[in-house]
């Protein structure tokens, strides 16, 4: 509905304009969250952009969150071993 469109669009705005810093990783597997199950594979490409972000500037949680988005990607597509992988 209209507040999941306004999330989306803050979310989009906060990747937009956020240094490369904990809240734009986080702010990227939000998002991730929101499309993982509507949109899969952009999902999937903002928690791996996520990821890398999180791996560059050593954010060990921002790291796990992105990871369990790919996880719950690779599940929403039925990969259930890369799930798994993606969990552990």
């Amino acid at each position: 509905g209209f507040s999941q469109t306004l999330r989306e669009d803050s979310l989009r705005n906060l990747i937009t304009t956020s240094k490369e810093d904990t809240n734009k990783v986080n702010a990227l597997a939000a998002l991730a969250r929101v499309y993982r199950f509507s949109k899969t594979d952009t999902a999937e490409l903002l928690a791996r952009q996520g990821l890398a972000l999180a791996e560059k500037i050593g954010f060990e949680k921002g790291q796990g969150n992105c990871l369990n988005q790919l996880g719950v990607c690779a599940y929403a597509r039925s990969n259930y071993q890369l799930s798994l992988a993606h969990h552990n």
